[in-house]
C-alpha cells in the first residue's frame, strides 16, 4: 500500500473518483457473473436430477408386466431405451425381493450394481 500512495497521491481527483467507480463495478460484475455461474448450475442438476427421475418413471411402468411375468428379456428390452439418452450410464431393475433382475450398461462402461436398491430413496435412482 505504501507503493500506491504516492503515485495515487498523484492522481486528480477526478481521476481517483473514476478509478474507484470502475473498481466497485468491476467487482459487482465479478459478483454478478459467479452468481450467475452458480445459479446456472444448479438449475441444470435440478433439470438433470427430475428428467432421470421422469425416465426412472417411464422405465418403472413399462416394465411392470416383465417383472410380473419374470421376461428378463422384456426387462431388458425396455432397458435398452435409456440408450437415448446420453447422460445414462447404466440402470439396473430389482424384483420385490431386491435381487437385480435385468440390467443396461452403455457400451463401454463397466458399473457394479448394488446387490439391493437402497431403500432410503423414493425411486432406484443412483447419480
Amino acid at each position: 500500500m505504501s507503493r500506491l500512495t504516492p503515485a495515487f497521491r498523484d492522481v486528480s481527483l477526478r481521476w481517483k473518483a473514476v478509478i474507484i467507480m470502475l473498481s466497485v463495478s468491476a467487482i459487482s460484475l465479478l459478483l454478478a457473473v459467479a452468481g450467475m455461474l452458480v445459479h446456472t448450475r444448479s438449475a441444470f442438476e435440478r433439470q438433470m436430477e427430475q428428467k432421470l427421475f421422469l425416465l426412472a418413471d417411464v422405465i418403472g411402468s413399462n416394465s411392470t408386466a416383465a417383472l410380473t411375468f419374470k421376461d428378463a428379456a422384456a426387462a431388458s428390452e425396455t432397458l435398452s431405451a435409456l440408450h437415448s439418452d446420453e447422460h445414462v450410464m447404466a440402470g439396473g431393475l430389482y424384483d420385490a425381493q431386491g435381487v437385480l433382475f435385468a440390467r443396461y450398461l452403455r457400451p463401454g462402461v463397466n458399473a457394479d450394481f448394488p446387490k439391493a436398491p437402497r431403500v432410503d430413496q423414493q425411486a432406484a435412482i443412483q447419480v
